[in-house]
């Protein structure tokens, strides 16, 4: 009944042909025959005369997304896509709700492969989960009871569970020779997160349970000893107001629990050097 301006811009003319060409029958009028899709991308006289006839007023994109599916699909059978809300420009409560079955909560097909771009918009409309009552209660009930069975010492998930974090960054060397900072940063961050760790993102959080001083030198002389007990005695009197007071690590300490599957007693001296990468 008109062109196509999304996703893909033809002309009512250019639409006919492209459903001649994969089988289908072109009519004018929409009592031409039974069971007739009328298909339209814009309100015009014509359209809005069937849309007060409570016709289904089908956008055109159902068109491209059946032809879409059925290049992914190859040799399998031929089928027409169910509706789905995206698809309507006009129809009854009736459709409406026929159609809202065909998609999840978040609107993905339940019948075709969505598009990277679709998949995309999908997730940015996905709402971000808040916290509950419910949900903590039920969290600090879980890991009583892993807790209480000890299965808490066989997940990698659990092994920073109740930990609360601070990255300390302030001792990066100004042009170290070698390694990547910025991996070894993220590969500590990981670890944490996976491990079940909170981040805290400034040094003033309250509830920080562990500082790691993240230095990296570039050997490991007596002179570079030196140095990093000096930064974690400097460390040290930084936090040392806090009640409770949060125990003082470097980041080999995160590596070497995860090595071990336990935390490690942080009175261990856990130096951190680097030489053509860090660890």
């Amino acid at each position: 009944m008109t062109d196509s301006s999304k996703p893909e811009k033809k002309s009512k003319a250019e639409l006919e042909e492209t459903i001649k060409a994969n089988g289908g029958s072109i009519f004018q009028t929409h009592t031409a025959a039974e069971k007739m899709i009328c298909i339209a991308d814009r309100r015009t006289v014509k359209v809005a005369s069937l849309q007060k006839l409570r016709q289904d007023l089908i956008k055109p994109c159902w068109i491209f997304d059946c032809l879409r599916q059925y290049n992914i699909d190859k040799d399998r059978p031929r089928f027409l896509l169910p509706l789905e809300p995206k698809h309507l420009l006009f129809a009854p409560e009736e459709s409406q709700k026929s159609a809202a079955q065909n998609v999840d909560e978040y609107g993905d097909s339940y019948a075709r492969d969505v598009s990277i771009e679709e998949l995309k918009q999908i997730m940015e409309s996905m709402p971000m989960p808040t916290k509950s009552k419910h949900n903590e209660i039920t969290m600090s009930a879980l890991k009583e009871e892993v807790r209480t069975h000890n299965s808490h010492k066989e997940l990698p998930g659990w092994l920073f569970i109740d930990t609360v974090v601070y990255l300390d960054q302030d001792h990066f060397p100004p042009k170290p020779e070698g390694g990547d900072l910025n991996m070894a940063l993220q590969l500590i961050n990981n670890t944490l997160l996976f491990g079940g760790a909170k981040i805290a993102e400034t040094c003033m959080d309250e509830t920080i349970t562990h500082v790691i001083v993240v230095v990296l030198l570039p050997n490991t002389d007596e002179r570079t000893k030196k140095l990093e007990k000096s930064i974690m005695k400097q460390t040290r009197e930084k936090f040392s107001g806090r009640n409770p007071s949060p125990r003082i690590v470097t980041q080999r300490w995160v590596q070497e629990s995860w090595e071990e599957r336990t935390l490690l007693g942080e009175e261990r001296e856990f130096f951190s050097f680097y030489t053509t990468a860090p660890t």
